[in-house]
């Protein structure tokens, strides 16, 4: 596969990857709303923002997975888009996302004592903080690249 094609879907796993990030961010955020004690309109933005961008986020990975079938049909393609600078990207945005959630997490020890929500909101709270953390922070290796 020529240099081209390659560098188109690098061009397109990162749109793909942001509008993603997006689309969990506003997703997610409308699911922890639902999670906490509002009632009204606020949780009803919350229900919508769930379905519609739950339903975005899905059609993205299939769209994604389209796209990124024709590069599994080449042997040289997969190895270029899978190369160790890649991989090591991974790796180090997933790490900053963990680093990302324990401090989140020491953090609310001192928070927690103002703030009254529930266990299930809480933990919700934190993998979208840490994913967050994750996304961004991969799309910054990206961009660097």
């Amino acid at each position: 596969m020529d240099s081209s094609t390659i560098e188109r879907l690098e061009r397109a796993r990162f749109k793909f990857t942001l509008w993603k990030l997006i689309a969990f961010a506003v997703c997610v955020g409308g699911f922890i709303v639902m999670l906490l004690p509002v009632e009204g309109v606020l949780e009803e933005v919350g229900k919508s923002c769930f379905t519609i961008f739950g339903l975005v986020f899905w059609l993205l990975q299939l769209r994604q997975n389209k796209v990124f079938r024709e590069a599994d049909r080449d042997a040289g393609a997969v190895k270029a888009l899978n190369n160790e600078m890649y991989v090591s990207y991974y790796y180090k945005s997933m790490a900053c996302g963990f680093v990302v959630m324990i401090v989140f997490v020491l953090a609310s020890f001192f928070w927690g004592r103002f703030v009254d929500i529930s266990i299930q909101a809480f933990s919700v709270i934190v993998a979208y903080v840490g994913c967050l953390a994750s996304g961004i922070r991969l799309l910054l290796y990206y961009k660097q690249s």
